[in-house]
């Protein structure tokens, strides 16, 4: 059967989120037309086939124009429908590697000896080149390892001369799916133009549209008979694969009138990719960033046909979530402790820091803050010290605000009761997998730095000098 002819093939076998099944009716020599289906919370994949190359067929069960591909990267809530050969003597793994490199799951196709698809390389975080923005880091390394790097842009020409006997290495982007008819919209119909920039803060992990979390802002209206057009400006370092529920719409990718049709969209980081659908649905239609983390912390929208039935309040209520996050780092040492507490939502946080030693000296410092932009915080609360060898107390309250600056350098600038201003600046760097350098300096002449080792995501192994405790070793705990 040629690859053109899909008539008789059937579903035999799924793939979905990490678990196999096994292939029913699989007779050697027989092609057969599988789906995969990322239905993971969070982790992209990469799947590859031991054996001759997969044909895609069908993305978001919506058929395409057959591609040849040796490797796939699949988004979140995406589904893809290949086609693959089963051998005659021989058992080929189709594997699905998870981004990250943390985990991997495979079915084996066929009887007989088992051939092992490729194994991909886990990334080198550090040596991403970040001017690359619109690769992951997994992207990358790939990449060079093939020796060359894959144009992923969405605006490149049309494919419509593109050789069907032509084999994609590794497909990433969208650019090659063409649809198999035309999926032109209405040119007479009204049209809307909607712009969504896709933000966030991964420091704070608050993520967005236009930066405003579901609570901000629940609702796009739209009419009835319209051509909506939205424009997905990723300005985060992070992909986003966009959901839109109860339509298909179109991925200008270049294919023109065959541009084709999808219900989920990936945006890579610091792209902008073009969707339009006809509004012929009158419901609410929940629409939002698949990575489910990104999701809860605000990356959604309800898409509202004017006129007609709204998302009432109680509905509203269930989706948009602006919850209280408890993060801490607490260390003991030789010559003192210290720690951080901080409980923090969308735009508002309670901050508690403290320093002490055996003396009974500290300096402990309370304050709430409040997220103005991305980069910009201000705060108000108070400082406590209690120093020297007679315990001298100096309580002050202080406002100030505190600024993020290029390479990750946080700025602090404030103001005390007593009128004395101070200006601070510190930052951590991630040497390697495992060690991380800190410091901090302020114009009152205090500094401090610090090496740790981590031994896991929680505890760390920290020597530091500091310029009133001088030196110590200890432990840290982060949570």
């Amino acid at each position: 059967m040629g690859p053109m002819d899909l008539s008789d093939v059937g579903y035999d076998a799924f793939l979905v989120n990490g678990q196999t099944e096994s292939l029913l009716n699989a007779n050697p020599g027989e092609t057969i037309r599988i789906r995969l289906i990322n239905a993971a919370a969070s982790s992209y994949f990469n799947v590859e086939f031991a054996g001759e190359v997969m044909t895609i067929v069908a993305s978001d069960g919506v058929d395409v124009e057959p591609i040849k591909v040796k490797r796939l990267r699949i988004a979140l809530a995406e589904t893809y429908d290949v086609i693959v050969k089963v051998p005659d003597s021989k058992a080929y793994e189709l594997r699905a590697t998870s981004e990250d490199g943390t985990g991997k799951a495979s079915v084996f196709i066929g009887a007989g000896e088992k051939i092992l698809a490729p194994n991909i390389p886990k990334p080198n975080l550090f040596l991403v080149d970040h001017s690359m923005h619109n690769m992951s880091g997994l992207d990358i390394n790939m990449e060079m390892k093939f020796g060359k790097v894959m144009d992923h842009s969405m605006h490149s020409m049309p494919n419509r001369n593109m050789n069907k006997s032509a084999i994609i290495e590794y497909m990433t982007d969208y650019k090659s799916l063409r649809a198999t008819r035309d999926t032109s919209l209405s040119s007479v119909a009204p049209t809307r133009e909607v712009t969504l920039d896709l933000t966030g803060n991964m420091e704070r992990y608050v993520w967005n549209f236009n930066e405003k979390t579901l609570r901000e802002s629940d609702k796009i209206l739209i009419k009835k008979g319209e051509v909506v057009s939205f424009i997905l400006n990723n300005k985060t370092m992070m992909h986003h694969p966009i959901h839109l529920h109860g339509h298909f719409f179109r991925v200008l990718n270049g294919q023109g009138a065959r541009s084709p049709l999808k219900h989920t969209v990936n945006v890579a980081p610091m792209e902008k990719v073009t969707i339009e659908f006809e509004a012929n649905e009158e419901k609410d239609w929940f629409f939002h960033c698949h990575n489910l983390y990104h999701m809860k912390a605000g990356m959604a929208r309800v898409v509202s046909y004017e006129n007609t039935t709204r998302a009432t309040p109680s509905i509203l209520a269930k989706l948009a979530h602006d919850d209280w996050y408890l993060t801490g780092d607490i260390g003991s040492f030789f010559n003192m402790t210290y720690g951080m507490l901080r409980a923090s939502n969308t735009r508002n946080a309670i901050e508690v820091e403290y320093d002490s030693n055996y003396k009974k000296e500290y300096d402990t410092e309370i304050i709430y803050a409040r997220s103005i932009t991305r980069f910009m915080d201000v705060y108000a609360g108070g400082n406590f010290e209690r120093e020297g060898k007679e315990g001298k107390t100096k309580d002050t309250a202080i406002v100030g605000i505190k600024y993020m600056l290029p390479m990750l350098i946080e700025s602090n600038l404030r103001i005390n009761s007593m009128g004395r201003s101070q200006l601070s600046l510190s930052s951590d760097l991630q040497l390697t997998e495992r060690n991380k350098f800190e410091w901090s300096w302020n114009t009152d002449k205090k500094y401090r730095v610090g090496l740790s080792y981590e031994l896991n995501k929680m505890f760390l192994i920290t020597s530091l000098y500091d310029s009133d405790f001088k030196w110590g070793a200890g432990i840290r705990i982060k949570f």
